[in-house]
């Protein structure tokens, strides 16, 4: 098997990331530490991802939570194998000390990287992260991606591009004790997250550089529609994507099961959808022609709102 990490899931965020980390963590041929190691955003001049793992300080403030919990899940006998009968979506393999101490004090280089999935490559395990923020690296940090995981597998998620745009600030309102529902349209429009270049809202121009600068043979694009339709043959065809086995039998019911939902069924209201039609046009138009299926009804959409 070749040199863990096997795969990454690199974006893009709130397009069902959360949902596959966590089955995929249910999967028994595979091992993931956590989610969003942060490693090749943080080492990329050009990607301002709001995380930096260089920063001993940082990275502890950031993961000591995380951390705590897997310590308590792998020390307490019989912790590990009641989570993951009674509360499976949120079980995962627990590293324990070694693990913790070696990726809160160790230099953020390559060969830690790699080592944090030394566990999991030594049990025989298919090895992973999932980090959303890497579908905006630069293509020089691509390419070097590219070059440190030669054979790894990568899967960029894809979402409509107005739902992704209301699920990420009513995320972000509700983070902040706010309510969408209280805002003005103007307040909602002034606090929208859009398209600048190089943000998580780029999806288009992101996907263009993946697709220019990493094998397109180890590059899985699926989409949130996908999950949200269609789980169980998404996840079997990211399964054979990855080189691992589908679910088995008795675990596919949860597939249904919905991890992450920041909308809650507010609804965005016209004014704001269609500014976002317009600031997502281009995106969009990138998007249909580089990955078809989906993305062209979304283009299709917004052009509809524009009219």
């Amino acid at each position: 098997m070749a040199t863990a990490p096997h795969f990454v899931g690199i974006g893009a965020p709130r397009c069902g990331t959360t949902w596959i980390f966590k089955m995929l963590c249910m999967h028994p041929a595979v091992w993931m530490p956590w989610k969003e190691i942060h490693y090749f955003d943080s080492i990329d001049p050009e990607t301002n991802s709001g995380y930096d793992i260089r920063d001993r300080g940082r990275r502890l403030r950031a993961g000591w939570p995380a951390a705590l919990r897997r310590l308590a899940v792998s020390s307490v006998p019989g912790a590990a194998a009641a989570t993951r009968r009674w509360l499976p979506l949120r079980a995962m393999h627990a590293p324990g000390v070694a693990w913790t101490y070696r990726y809160f004090k160790g230099d953020a280089s390559l060969a830690w990287y790699r080592g944090l999935f030394r566990e999991g490559e030594s049990a025989g395990l298919t090895c992973g992260e999932i980090t959303p923020a890497y579908c905006m690296l630069s293509p020089p940090a691509i390419a070097e991606f590219a070059a440190a995981l030669p054979e790894a597998r990568a899967f960029l998620m894809l979402r409509n591009p107005l739902d992704w745009a209301w699920s990420d600030l009513c995320k972000r309102l509700r983070a902040a004790g706010a309510s969408p529902a209280a805002l003005t349209d103007a307040e909602l429009i002034a606090r929208l997250a859009v398209p600048n270049g190089r943000s998580r809202a780029d999806f288009g121009s992101n996907l263009s550089r993946w697709l220019d600068h990493f094998p397109r043979q180890r590059l899985f694009i699926g989409s949130y529609e996908d999950i949200r339709g269609e789980p169980g043959p998404f996840f079997d065809r990211l399964c054979e994507f990855i080189g691992i086995d589908r679910f088995p039998a008795a675990m596919r019911g949860r597939l249904r099961e919905q991890v992450n939902s920041s909308a809650r069924g507010t609804s965005m209201p016209q004014a704001v959808r269609r500014y976002a039609a317009q600031r997502y046009r281009a995106e969009a138009e990138i998007m249909a022609r580089l990955a078809g299926g989906g993305s062209q009804r979304w283009l299709a959409e917004i052009e509809q709102i524009l009219q």
